[in-house]
């Protein structure tokens, strides 16, 4: 009598313990899988002008700058590259363009079938980084109507320092939790008027 209690008490405990075990391991597993996305790189498209075959001291900054954060992948590609297929944009997270000055704006970054990839890209989610002389390009995207205004601006140090920075006329998101405005420049020393600032 005594060993058939424990023949039937005993395989209980065991498939309970089994399945608690699986349970366990099983909601391991799904939290992994949910968080998945969190531990995966970045990937950050770089996109450039292919103007003169051969890239400037601030782009290769930019590209060591990617290649060397253990968070992000990167894809490099040229406007040329875009306009041939749209499919280049595949798999990319956050689209960067930096350009160095507009002196070197070749006709194709405002093609219809590079602007059309572009929109098409932001409008599914896809994120995109304009910096420095690149910024006015968020008016051929049709992000922002009215177009950035360049000044001139001198960079002294009235005994507040010398930091520069955009602030909105009113409102705006990209300055969300940043009181309006950002500094962005703060030169070690004066700079005269020939440094062009985007207002």
């Amino acid at each position: 009598m005594l060993s058939i209690t424990i023949h039937k008490i005993i395989p209980r405990i065991f498939f309970k313990t089994g399945i608690g075990c699986l349970l366990f391991f099983g909601a391991i597993l799904f939290l992994s899988c949910e968080n998945f996305t969190w531990q995966q790189k970045i990937t950050v498209g770089f996109i450039y002008n292919d103007i003169n075959g051969e890239l400037e001291d601030e782009k290769k900054a930019a590209i060591e700058f990617v290649e060397q954060n253990n968070n992000l992948r990167l894809k490099t590609f040229t406007f040329g590259q875009l306009g041939k297929t749209k499919e280049i944009l595949n798999g990319i997270d956050v689209l960067w363009f930096h350009r160095v000055d507009t002196a070197h704006a070749p006709n194709i970054i405002t093609e219809p079938q590079v602007l059309s990839s572009l929109k098409d890209f932001v409008q599914k989610g896809g994120n995109i980084l304009l910096t420095q002389d690149a910024f006015p390009y968020i008016v051929d995207l049709g992000l922002e109507t009215e177009r950035p205004q360049i000044r001139y601006a001198e960079v002294k140090d009235g005994g507040y320092g010398r930091k520069i920075g955009l602030h909105a006329f009113r409102e705006h998101p990209v300055f969300d939790g940043l009181f309006g405005g950002a500094n962005i420049y703060n030169p070690y020393q004066d700079v005269m008027p020939s440094k062009r600032i985007l207002r």
